[in-house]
């Protein structure tokens, strides 16, 4: 992973985690009919980094399950 703003500027950085926070909504996991193990969890994940030339940005992310397509597609960065 690389900074973005660093990677616009053309400067090479290393990159500190800073801290990570998830929402707290509630949620089951379960087996379907064919004995599919099925993981939905609604919950935004952020971790947040900070580069070695001062840029701050986070990463936002939710957990795909891995039976089906439920949160394959929820990423998103700032």
């Amino acid at each position: 992973m690389k900074c973005p703003e660093c990677i616009k500027e053309g400067k090479k950085s290393t990159l500190n985690i800073g801290g990570m926070s998830v929402t707290a909504a509630g949620y089951r996991n379960y087996y379907d009919e064919d004995g599919d193990y099925h993981h939905h969890d609604p919950n935004k994940h952020k971790t947040y980094y900070s580069c070695s030339n001062g840029h701050i940005f986070y990463k936002e992310y939710y957990t795909p399950c891995n039976s089906c397509n439920f949160n394959h597609s929820e990423t998103k960065d700032e």
